[in-house]
């Protein structure tokens, strides 16, 4: 009498099921590491454009030099620069940056793809207030919104006058 073999038999499903479990296991270990490579490269862009955001803009003046003159036209205008000279920010800049729209300010600075906000701040924390208005711009970012931040000390010229301050910038 010839012996027929059996496709499904109990070795067959004791050694598939171990199979199954450590390829799912394998498969979630790769998925979770990409994950946190994903993040920590995208933590790391954001950490590099916050970075050289701030450099760029306490010290650089923009282009043109003059761009806060309300003259040049929104569309002339082809880089940002807040600063006078290095690590001293113009007023006039700031507020003429304010009165820009926020989408193409975005795009000039590089960081299309961010939500941006820029704050001068006083030696005690407080917002910097000139003519009446706040020295800031863009969208503060909400409580639960996972945000990065650098604060830069300068020194804010206004009128002729100089005093220390900081910029928070914070891109998320």
């Amino acid at each position: 009498m010839k012996k027929k073999g059996q496709v499904f038999s109990m070795d067959f499903i004791s050694s598939i099921v171990p199979f199954l479990f450590i390829l799912t296991l394998i498969l979630l270990i790769w998925f979770n590491i990409n994950y946190k490579i994903g993040q920590r490269e995208n933590n790391l862009e954001i950490q590099n454009k916050i970075t050289s955001l701030s450099e760029i803009l306490i010290k650089t003046e923009g282009n043109p030099k003059n761009w806060e003159n309300p003259i040049i036209q929104e569309n002339e205008i082809k880089s940002l620069g807040l600063a006078l000279n290095d690590n001293v920010v113009d007023s006039e800049k700031f507020f003429r940056l304010m009165e820009l729209d926020y989408i193409p300010v975005r795009k000039k600075l590089g960081i299309p793809r961010f939500q941006l906000f820029l704050g001068l701040y006083d030696k005690d924390g407080q917002v910097i207030e000139l003519d009446g208005t706040g020295m800031v711009y863009g969208v503060y970012p909400p409580e639960n919104e996972e945000k990065y931040s650098i604060t830069r000390f300068v020194v804010l010229e206004h009128n002729g006058e100089r005093e220390l301050a900081s910029l928070k910038v914070i891109l998320w």
